[in-house]
């Protein structure tokens, strides 16, 4: 079956000293739980981290290319210091074979000077616990082949454990406020004896240990767990689905991100653009069918509410036309039925958030900026929107494994002055000019529609005045008006009814506008305008004087503002659920 392109991360960690006979049983356990993954989520490929030490890890990595998932080799410490800790040859020789058929190694001392500008640790246990700090924040699921017991060693299994069920080391997470939620996930613990200690009651028994949240039951972390991964699943079926149907507008999405060939990037940012073509492509399908859906909710309303009047006003006993209005209540009913199934909005929404983290991602990487936007994204939002910061963290991760995925050194050179100069032109100038154009738009947009809702009200109002007039002042031209509704009944339901449409026409006016949050979303993108530019005046000088560690630093503050926006719009976008009240 076809997979997308955004993974689901385990880790594995387990004891080194495996009783030999129950390797078989271990190794049919933990290929169980990879296939039941790929059962719950079949578009979702699978990428595994393992850092092949002894005993459990490579018997997990073994499993894991048996499966088919994609296996990636963190290691503590370059390759020939990592060796010395295996007891044989025999053991340095499976260690080699396997990791010629991992898709990546990375060493893990490098990625956190490289990401945070950390002091490099020496000390081998200092190693070893940053390796498990990486392992534990880099997975969404931890597979622990595990006995249980707490033994307080430095990056050891248990460890690990804590790492993921409790959070990281704050040592190992420099970016992340103290006052953040941490980032965990689940365990599932298959019960395993070792060789130094006796055998556990529960031997072989697989278990999954969720993490307890602050005013959260256990029932509560597996939903929420549950739903976060399933909204990866539900981008990668849609990313498979839809693929034909958008892959001109991916093309030109790619080519709308940087003005850069594919053969300017380093194959990390050439992954990065790609992820970002599929995430705005899938947005901008999303949001024309959430545009339909809302403009043909509001006419199926519109003439709900005008046959509503009708059969109240003038159809009193025309059976045919409560019939219909029937009708069309059934099927504004049916559709706003299939609107929110289709979750087109929340769809539209998420995969706009997920697209503009990958484009600070982009251009972070592009500029020498080598953060992760998770550290910094949607930090404060516990929930469904918890997928978008994973899928931002596994594009950033697949990046940094993809063949050659590792950025070029930064320096003063002349290829990393033009990196800058692509940032300016792509990101900060084209992104200033879209907002300032945006802000315009939108409110312009906003105006017109608020001026003819008010010419409709208005309207309403007077004509509605006017007939009263007519019902209480018996002289002159008031009194010829009366006569003349009153001779004609019909006439008078028929007046009755323009004036009530008048003002139903306008409340759905009013209340389009505000399910839009036009007005509001113009004044979020005149301050992105103002931040970008300002952004542009200031980088500009810097980068003629040849200062690209101060222009770098300038573009990673832009990017925490940008995302801090974008956060801001996704939650005012979801404060408005698909719900249509026609009220004036």
């Amino acid at each position: 079956m076809p997979v997308g392109p955004l993974p689901l991360v385990i880790g594995i960690t387990g004891h080194r000293d495996l009783r030999p006979g129950d390797v078989p049983v271990l190794e049919a356990a933990v290929l169980g739980v990879l296939h039941e993954l790929r059962a719950q989520y079949p578009s979702t490929p699978l990428l595994v981290l393992s850092s092949l030490a002894e005993g459990a890890d490579r018997l997990g990595a073994r499993v894991a290319l048996l499966a088919g998932a994609r296996l990636v080799v963190p290691l503590p410490m370059d390759v020939a210091d990592y060796e010395r800790d295996f007891n044989s040859e025999t053991s340095r020789a499976e260690f080699r074979k396997m990791l010629a058929q991992a898709h990546r190694t990375i060493e893990v001392p490098h990625v956190f000077a490289n990401a945070y500008n950390a002091k490099a640790v020496t000390g081998r246990d200092d190693l070893y616990e940053q390796a498990g700090a990486y392992l534990a924040a880099s997975s969404q699921i931890l597979i622990a082949l595990w006995d249980g017991n707490e033994n307080g060693r430095r990056g050891g299994t248990s460890e690990n454990v804590r790492f993921k069920l409790h959070g990281v080391d704050p040592r190992y997470m420099p970016f992340a406020s103290p006052l953040d939620p941490p980032d965990t996930g689940p365990v599932i613990s298959i019960v395993t004896p070792r060789q130094s200690g006796p055998p556990p009651a529960d031997a072989f028994a697989v278990k999954t240990i969720y993490p307890q949240s602050p005013g959260e039951t256990n029932a509560g972390e597996v939903r929420y767990e549950q739903r976060v991964f399933s909204r990866i699943e539900t981008f990668n079926r849609d990313a498979v689905r839809l693929g034909a149907k958008i892959a001109h507008a991916q093309a030109r999405s790619a080519a709308q991100l940087s003005s850069l060939k594919d053969t300017d990037l380093d194959t990390g940012a050439g992954w990065l653009r790609r992820m970002y073509a599929v995430s705005d492509s899938l947005a901008l399908h999303f949001q024309r069918l959430t545009r339909e859906m809302l403009l043909t909710l509001f006419v199926w309303v519109f003439f709900a509410a005008a046959l509503f009047e009708a059969a109240k006003g003038i159809g009193e006993g025309l059976h045919p036309l409560i019939a219909v209005y029937a009708a069309v209540v059934l099927g504004a009913a049916g559709w706003w039925y299939v609107a929110n199934r289709g979750d087109y909005r929340n769809k539209f929404l998420d995969y706009r958030a997920l697209a503009e983290g990958l484009r600070v991602q982009f251009f972070w990487r592009l500029a020498g900026v080598r953060e992760d936007v998770a550290n910094h994204y949607l930090r404060k939002q516990r929930g469904e929107l918890d997928w978008i910061r994973l899928a931002t963290a596994n594009s950033n991760l697949v990046a940094d494994i993809v063949p050659d995925g590792g950025a070029p050194e930064v320096s003063h050179s002349k290829s990393s002055a033009e990196s800058l100069h692509a940032v300016m032109s792509d990101w900060v100038r084209t992104q200033y000019q879209y907002y300032t154009r945006a802000a315009w738009r939108d409110q312009r947009l906003s105006d017109r529609i608020d001026l003819i809702a008010q010419w409709f009200l208005w309207t309403g109002v007077g004509l509605s005045i006017a007939r009263a007039l007519t019902l209480v002042l018996h002289f002159g031209w008031f009194e010829s008006q009366g006569d003349w509704f009153a001779a004609v009944p019909a006439r008078a339901a028929l007046f009755d009814l323009l004036f009530t449409v008048l003002f139903i026409v306008a409340a759905l006016l009013h209340n389009y506008a505000e399910k839009r949050a036009l007005s509001q979303q113009s004044k979020q993108y005149e301050r992105m305008s103002v931040m970008f530019g300002a952004c542009e005046r200031r980088l500009t000088p810097l980068m003629d004087g040849h200062h690209q560690a101060e222009a770098r630093a300038l573009l990673r503050e832009l990017g925490r503002e940008a995302l801090a926006e974008n956060a801001d719009w996704v939650l005012l976008h979801r404060e408005r659920p698909l719900q249509l009240s026609v009220k004036a």
